[in-house]
């Protein structure tokens, strides 16, 4: 068999399968509501938000845990925590974000 009589073939038969009509799915049955509202939207991975000239870096950590709020003492209306750092030792400080 050629190369252009498979080719032929193959053809038909792809042909042959899109002309024919699927059987559709009858929607008869209702689905399910959802018994839970769906989740606020928000942002849970941390990220790395840049460096500037010079030695400073910065980090936001997202989705703090309540305890860590607890440990640090800050309010728990923050959901994320910005760091900015320096890399020559100096201790980085801390901005809540809401």
């Amino acid at each position: 068999m050629s190369s252009n009589e498979l080719v032929e073939q193959i053809m038909a038969q792809v042909i042959a399968r899109v002309a024919t009509p699927e059987k559709t799915v009858s929607s008869d049955t209702p689905h399910p509501k959802r018994e839970t509202a769906m989740a606020e939207k928000s942002c849970s991975l941390t990220e790395f938000v840049g460096t500037a000239i010079g030695d400073t870096i910065g980090l936001v950590i997202a989705n703090v845990d309540s305890a860590l709020l607890e440990a640090m003492k800050l309010e728990k209306r923050y959901r994320s925590i910005g760091i900015l750092g320096a890399r020559t030792g100096a201790g980085p400080p801390y901005y809540g974000r809401g």
